[in-house]
């Protein structure tokens, strides 16, 4: 395929720069040839763009790092397509003073969807702006711009016009902008799977980025239908698969590698122009331990999503542990996947009186039963190199694990495993500390939000923030009991 890909989400977080070339040496040895760089979203701008300054974070890229980065792309067949946030996802804009005017709802605490108003004409200058300073900076001839989950609030009906025609409207003139950048622009293709308008309406001369968070359907479809977008006019589409995702927290399990898979065998069979798989908000999940499913990722691109799970077992321990697969290794890779703990779980996990359904139950069964079974089997392996991977991967593993004990000593203590909650209070804090120094040493310490979360109600969603509060609940539990 044209496109053998992987998405970075370096606007929510910015890892420590060396991994982004480190990224780079990992995806040229998986034979990827396309990096969908993710700068700018609602949490803010990582590069200092020429012109927009003050819009970047603490720990942005330098245009001269930036440089660096695209030329070592370079070097091994990588292409870095950057992605600029123009119409949703642009708080990194408008909750900069300079141009708060250009919001299209009331700026809040939490985090919900949003836009640029498309009925200011310093919305378009703003973007124009913007695309030139990127434009300058990434030489690939790809631009992607953004514009998916958009919200106009009540702006349509204010100037009466439909929220369908006036998003095609405006995303049709960024298109234009961007062909006039001399770029080719991509979009994700949200907008357009549920709306018959927008996909007659839409300018043809765009390549379109269908996103899914689960195999079989996106937003709410039951399945992916290229002929629509072919009959339509569109020439080339790419799917893009989330590996990690609002759904699910810590590491790339099952439900994300199947996804993968199967938009790959879709996108073979239908001769779309390839695959981008995306790595989502990083504070979800350990960094490392998504180096597994890059390679799945890579592996499923280059065989059309045939997979043969003791090839790839194989390969992924010789090129990233420099180690046969012994047995060990093949159980705990064919297991840790299995490893699952949702955004409800998580939730509920640190809300009081929370009931969990029968299906969720079921996962923290299955997660206490696997969880022992892998920490066991990590002991009968070392890995020759990258030990700081196989660190990550196991770290995750007794995450999921203990909260999943967290859960029985507080929910079931009938539960035919008995949990020691003294013993668990002592675990989850020797947890967090692992959790901190993995963060310092993949992330940067003085990040805010290694303990606040940029958005009020996202404390789940943070792996450190998360487990503090779940220590102190199950620390006050366990002086309940002795009480």
């Amino acid at each position: 395929m044209k496109f053998n890909g992987l998405m970075i989400d370096c606007s929510r977080l910015i890892e420590r720069h060396e991994y982004y070339f480190e990224m780079l040496d990992f995806m040229g040895e998986w034979k990827m040839n396309t990096l969908l760089f993710h700068f700018s979203d609602d949490f803010g701008c990582s590069i200092k763009l020429p012109g927009f300054e003050e819009l970047a974070v603490p720990n942005s890229f330098s245009l001269e790092e930036v440089k660096a980065l695209v030329c070592k792309a370079k070097s091994i067949g990588v292409d870095i397509i950057p992605e600029i946030e123009t119409f949703g996802h642009t708080r990194y804009i408008t909750d900069h003073s300079r141009y708060s005017k250009l919001r299209s709802n009331e700026k809040s605490d939490t985090l919900g969807l949003n836009a640029l108003n498309p009925f200011i004409e310093e919305s378009l200058e703003v973007v124009t702006r913007l695309i030139e300073a990127v434009s300058e900076l990434f030489p690939s001839q790809y631009l992607h711009i953004g514009c998916d989950e958009v919200d106009l609030g009540e702006l349509p009906e204010k100037y009466g016009v439909p929220p369908d025609e006036a998003w095609a409207n405006y995303v049709n003139k960024v298109i234009g902008i961007a062909r006039n950048a001399c770029k080719t622009p991509m979009i994700w293709a949200d907008h357009l799977a549920n709306c018959d308008s927008i996909l007659k309406h839409l300018r043809k001369d765009v390549i379109l980025v269908d996103w899914r968070y689960a195999c079989g359907g996106a937003l709410g479809t039951d399945s992916f239908e290229p002929k629509r977008y072919s009959d339509a006019g569109f020439e080339d589409v790419l799917l893009s698969p989330a590996m990690a995702m609002f759904f699910h927290r810590w590491l790339p399990n099952k439900v994300a590698l199947q996804n993968v898979k199967t938009c790959n065998e879709i996108a073979s069979k239908n001769d779309l122009a390839g695959v981008i798989s995306t790595i989502w908000v990083p504070f979800r999940y350990q960094r490392d331990t998504m180096y597994y499913g890059i390679a799945f990722s890579a592996y499923a691109a280059e065989r059309g999503g045939v997979i043969d799970w003791n090839e790839f077992n194989t390969a992924f321990a010789e090129k990233v542990f420099g180690a046969s697969l012994s047995p060990a290794l093949k159980e705990f890779l064919t297991i840790w996947p299995d490893l699952i703990i949702n955004h409800k779980i998580s939730a509920k996990m640190i809300q009081e009186d929370s009931e969990f359904s029968e299906t969720e139950i079921d996962i923290l069964e299955q997660n206490l039963r696997n969880g022992d079974k892998i920490l066991s089997l990590a002991k009968k392996f070392s890995p020759v190199k990258n030990i700081e991977i196989w660190n990550a991967m196991v770290l995750a593993a007794k995450a999921v694990w203990l909260c999943s004990q967290c859960y029985y000593a507080i929910h079931a203590e009938d539960h035919q495993t008995v949990i020691k909650t003294t013993e668990l209070v002592n675990s989850i804090e020797k947890l967090i500390r692992e959790l901190d120094d993995e963060w310092d040493r993949t992330r940067y310490p003085e990040d805010p939000q290694k303990s606040t979360p940029r958005f009020t109600g996202w404390d789940e969603a943070y792996n450190l923030v998360f487990f503090n509060h779940l220590f102190k609940i199950i620390k006050n539990h366990a002086e309940i009991k002795e009480l």
